[in-house]
């Protein structure tokens, strides 16, 4: 458990943040000297050690994502002046309107989106996790963006 323990935080001062089942997916490496199984209990032995390295703070919170559970909100302001702040804080030119390329990132699913959202976010780059298989209307719709 100790050499697991530290792989995973090898793992993640490397590269951070990532979600529990890509860490889990790295400690499967058929490379590393005793990879975790790939299997149920695997994924529980690594998710539930990650909780007890984040309690213990060996780990910290911030390294892993979890775009999977986000909360619904509709957003209020004290006032004219302070929602006109805000629009003025999330305008953003579109560069992408004149580029000779477009581009858009598709993910596996919404874990891996928790890694590249802020990345994506502040290149104004589309971002699509697929949710494990990509609909028919889902793809069909992409095909439209991308020929426009």
């Amino acid at each position: 458990m100790a050499q697991l323990r530290r792989r995973i935080y090898a793992v993640l001062e490397a590269d951070h943040p990532q979600s529990v089942r890509h860490v889990f997916y790295r400690m499967t490496d058929p490379r590393l000297p005793e990879p975790v199984a790939k299997s149920e209990g695997g994924y529980t032995t690594v998710q539930r050690l990650l909780v007890k390295m984040r309690r213990e703070r060996t780990v910290p919170c911030g390294w892993i994502a979890d775009a999977t559970r986000r909360g619904y909100f509709t957003p209020t302001w004290s006032g004219p002046a302070s929602a006109l702040r805000h629009i003025a804080s999330v305008y953003r030119r579109n560069y992408w309107a004149t580029a000779s390329v477009y581009v858009e990132v598709w993910v596996e699913s919404r874990s891996p989106a928790g890694i590249v959202q802020e990345d994506c976010e502040e290149l104004c780059v589309p971002l699509y996790p697929a949710a494990g298989f990509t609909s028919h209307t889902l793809a069909w719709q992409a095909a439209l963006r991308i020929t426009r």
